[in-house]
Order: C-alpha cells, then sequence, then structure tokens
C-alpha cells in the first residue's frame, strides 16, 4: 500500500526510519477526514493513521506515563489516561502534538478506566478504591465515589454507571460489577459476574452493558447486563481471556487480551465462535468494515478485514508496546 509519511513541524523523517522524537512534534495541523489513534503504552506516545490520504503519523502527541486507557470525547476529541502522571490529557485529533487541557486526579491512584457522558468522565481509581467525576469543561475533578476494592472497568448506560471488579491488588475480591447512580453515586446494586471482572463496555441501540471476567485459565466469560432492570440478561461462557470488544455490522469482536492468537466473534444472542489469527490482538477499533488490532509485542497495528479476518496491512508504531485504540468519526 503507498502510504505518505507526514513531516511535523520538528519532525523531518521519512516513515521507512521511524519518526521518533523524544519530546514529541510541535504543533500543525493533521489531515483530514476519519483518523485511528493509538498510544504506545511503553514509550508514552500517540500515533494516529489518516486512511483515507493514506497518512501515518507516528509521535503526534505524547502522553503521560504508563498510559492505558483512550477515550473518544466527540467531534473528533479524544482522551488518555494515565496511570503513573495520575491524570486525563485531552487532545484534539486536528491539531498534532498539543495537549489541549489536562484533568489531574488524585496522585497515586493510578486511574484505570474511563466512561463519558455528555461533558461528565467517570474514571476508576484502582489503588484507592474510588471512582472519580470530572468535567470536561472545567477540567476539575467534581467528586469521589468510594466504591469496593479494585475498581478496574468502567462503562455509562441510561444514568447509571456500571464499575467492575479485578482480583489486583486486594485478592480476595470477589470480583463482580457495582452499580452506581449516575447522578449522585448511590449504590444501587451488586451483580455477580466472576472473580477479576476486568472491563465494561456499553454500545449504542440497545445500551446494554457487557462485561468481562476471566482468571486466565481458558475460563472467560461475557456477562450482558440490561442498564434498566440491572440484572444480567445473559452470561456467555467463552472460553479464553476475552478483551473489551468492540460492535461491527456483524456483531462483537473481542480480543483475547494477552493469551494467544484468536479473536472472539460473538453475538448479544449468546452464539459465539474463536476465530484464529496469526498474531495476539491486545485492542481493537473499527473503522469502515476494517479493524485495527494492536500488536503489543510486534510493535504495529495489524488492519483486518472484518468479514474474513484476513491481514491487509500493517502500520509500525512510533513507540514501544501499541496498547489502546478508537477510531473517531470526524
Amino acid at each position: 500500500m503507498r502510504r505518505i509519511a507526514l513531516i511535523l513541524a520538528t519532525l523531518a523523517v521519512t516513515l521507512t526510519t521511524g519518526c521518533r522524537d523524544n519530546t514529541g512534534p510541535s504543533q500543525n495541523e493533521n489531515p483530514q477526514g476519519d483518523i485511528v489513534v493509538w498510544y504506545n503504552g511503553l514509550s508514552g506516545t500517540i500515533d494516529a493513521w489518516f486512511p483515507k490520504s493514506d497518512s501515518l503519523v507516528q509521535i503526534c502527541w505524547t502522553s503521560g506515563q504508563t498510559p492505558n486507557a483512550i477515550l473518544d470525547l466527540g467531534d473528533g476529541d479524544f482522551a488518555v489516561l494515565s496511570s503513573l502522571d495520575s491524570d486525563l490529557r485531552l487532545y484534539d485529533s486536528e491539531q498534532g502534538g498539543t495537549v489541549q487541557a489536562s484533568i489531574y486526579l488524585p496522585v497515586g491512584s493510578n486511574p484505570y478506566s474511563a466512561a463519558r457522558n455528555n461533558d461528565t468522565v467517570y474514571i476508576t481509581l484502582l489503588l484507592t478504591s474510588e471512582v472519580a467525576v470530572a468535567d470536561l469543561t472545567s477540567h476539575n475533578v467534581t467528586s469521589l465515589w468510594d466504591v469496593p476494592a479494585n475498581p478496574s472497568g468502567i462503562a455509562y448506560s441510561n444514568g447509571r454507571i456500571f464499575v467492575t471488579h479485578g482480583s489486583w491488588p486486594e485478592t480476595s475480591s470477589p470480583g463482580g460489577v457495582t452499580v452506581l447512580d449516575a447522578a449522585t453515586g448511590e449504590v444501587l446494586k451488586w451483580l455477580d459476574t466472576g472473580i477479576n471482572t476486568t472491563w465494561a463496555k456499553a454500545f449504542p441501540g440497545s445500551d446494554l452493558v457487557h462485561v468481562g471476567a476471566t482468571t486466565y485459565a481458558d475460563d472467560g466469560t461475557i456477562s450482558i447486563i440490561d442498564p434498566v432492570t440491572m440484572g444480567i440478561a445473559r452470561q456467555i461462557s467463552t472460553g479464553g481471556t476475552p478483551g473489551e470488544p468492540i460492535m461491527t455490522a456483524d456483531g462483537f469482536i473481542s480480543p483475547n487480551g494477552w493469551s494467544g492468537n484468536k479473536l472472539l466473534v460473538y453475538h448479544e444472542s449468546g452464539d459465539y465462535d474463536w476465530v484464529p489469527t496469526t498474531f495476539s490482538a491486545t485492542c481493537l477499533a473499527y473503522l469502515e468494515n476494517e479493524i485495527y488490532a494492536t500488536d503489543f509485542s510486534g510493535n504495529c497495528v495489524r488492519v483486518l478485514n472484518a468479514t474474513d479476518f484476513s491481514v491487509l496491512d500493517t502500520l509500525e508504531a512510533g513507540g514501544e508496546g501499541p496498547q489502546g485504540i478508537i477510531a473517531l468519526d470526524r
């Protein structure tokens, strides 16, 4: 595939050598069209792929130390959560090299995951057993809500917050999901979804919330929660270690986390199938019938056909350990 290596203000290195720069690029206008963005977890850098112009910008932005979540804020904006720097950094995908604003979280809290509802972001704080409520307009934390140990994944749906609980650092945690009122933080219900329930994601349409649990012993399950009744509508015993899924035209696709070369294809009806791959995908994004899969050990992003999962292209990461990835509709 033909590819243009963009030259930013302080970067004049072609794509074949990699646009690496410890300080990152200075402010520059990015190409138009939809964009796929991912962070490199071991390098604290963020790359961008522009399919319309066939352009890859490596180290388009820098992140905080140990980024571990990426969030679509709408209108081409996105945010990256940093566990060691304890902040949420906001970016405009139109402008390379620029951090628009930062929301500072309690030092040492290890922010883990984030979910958005309009101008409010809810963030799990793994080491302090709290959920931080942050305002995207003022860039301030407005509330801290106490939750049980090991708050990990988080999702918003129907005026409620769904917080999952993993097995670290408190190893005796039973796992499960805490349901909170999104306005007050009041605990509404506890759902038993299994030990080490690590991620949660809500999807448009039905607004059902999917959560995943596994002990990494080929025993993965996906629980589908009705946000209105706050009950488990279905639990699918998939095996493997299904990671946070994406929704495609044909259903839902989940990576196998860190445990093998395959993808999980499933439906809310309970049907599922494992599809073998030639690499281990850690995180996924979907754009125009293509799946973008981060390959942590390969330091690249694989572009897959969403129908037959064949590899169409490989995008070289501009740093080490590509992980979280999203597609932004601009």
